[in-house]
């Protein structure tokens, strides 16, 4: 009568395991999420701090933001792809999100000077290069490879479940799609802008998922440059970017002569990346770049602290004790062996 039924004398998994268990699975996810954020829309001013409190707002931002970043970096580890791969597709990201959800790529108001200068054809020409580099380094690339050192059991394995990249890509689409007919209801561009913009999305994404990883095994072995030069030389880049873009066009007002400057940068970047030996097994220079690319804008989010957006602040402190916790232990980690390398290149 009083039997126990089968099944009644299971061993319960302990809190503390089921603690550690969430915090392994979700830790990464909420990390790349927030860096993906912070650094494209805190630290620029496009989105107030107040906001974050906008349940509205923050769904949106882990929409755009989240599902993007989620998604790609998903991807690329599926496919066993490489940074190059990152980049691309941080590009096809920026081209939806800029040219489509904010549609800044077209409409001159919301490009500041650049919706002026350099605008030909209904398209801000100089806003759509430096936007999109901006998107494929600050919310794609940089919070993918700082994860790889905040979370080194992660680095080539997936940080959410199979479905996870699918669900990250319907999310950054959806919020898109719910941008571009909501967020600003007065302009619209040609339906010829959108499907040229919207094939070039597709070329990126097509040249990511194809693009050979192995090509640049090679430069993993070298010997990483100086930590201080890729620091400077991170720092460097950024605050040309901004010289080339912000101030030299009023005494050099010569789009094509701008935008020329700044694939030049681009390419000495690249370079740069080849050079220091981080593709895939350096944390040190991965954090050494990272506060280089991120000096300007841990400046700027402190004077508009200062001026009108209260509480950036907060963010900014948060960064860079991250970065420098990062840095304290990425001087713990190994340098991943030649082997290793081979068989884990993905992100």
């Amino acid at each position: 009568m009083f039997s126990k039924k089968k099944g009644t004398n299971k061993r319960k998994i302990p809190k503390i395991i089921l603690h550690k268990i969430y915090y392994n699975a979700l830790s990464p996810v909420i990390f790349l999420i927030a860096l993906s954020i912070t650094f494209a829309e805190l630290f620029t001013g496009s989105t107030l701090f107040y906001n974050l409190f906008n349940p509205v707002s923050l769904l949106l931002l882990i929409g755009l933001y989240g599902g993007g970043v989620v998604a790609i970096r998903e991807f690329t580890v599926h496919y066993k792809m490489g940074w190059p791969t990152l980049l691309l597709l941080g590009s096809a990201y920026g081209i939806v999100e800029e040219g489509f959800s904010t549609k800044t790529f077209f409409d001159p108001s919301k490009a500041g000077f650049l919706g002026v200068f350099g605008r030909a054809y209904g398209v801000n020409w100089v806003w759509v290069v430096i936007i999109i580099a901006f998107h494929a380094v600050y919310t794609i690339t940089l919070p993918v490879l700082l994860l790889r050192v905040a979370f080194p059991y992660t680095n080539g394995k997936p940080i959410a479940p199979p479905w996870g990249k699918y669900i990250g890509l319907t999310s950054f689409l959806l919020t898109a799609t719910i941008l571009f007919f909501f967020e600003d209801k007065t302009y619209f561009p040609s339906h010829i802008l959108i499907a040229s913009f919207a094939l070039l999305s597709i070329v990126f994404v097509l040249i990511a998922m194809a693009f050979p990883s192995e090509w640049f095994n090679k430069w993993a072995y070298k010997k990483p440059m100086n930590l201080k030069k890729i620091a400077i030389a991170g720092a460097l880049a950024i605050w040309l970017a901004v010289f080339i873009n912000g101030i030299l066009p009023l005494f050099i007002p010569i789009p094509y002569f701008i935008i020329f400057l700044d694939i030049i940068l681009g390419v000495s970047m690249l370079w740069l990346v080849l050079e220091s030996g981080m593709i895939s097994n350096n944390p040190r220079a991965i954090i050494a770049l990272s506060a280089g690319l991120l000096s300007f804008w841990i400046l700027y989010s402190a004077m508009i602290e200062a001026l009108y957006d209260y509480g950036v602040g907060i963010a900014t402190i948060l960064i860079i004790g991250i970065l420098y916790y990062l840095w304290i232990k990425a001087n713990q980690l190994p340098l991943e062996n030649e082997k290793q390398i081979k068989q884990q290149n993905a992100i």
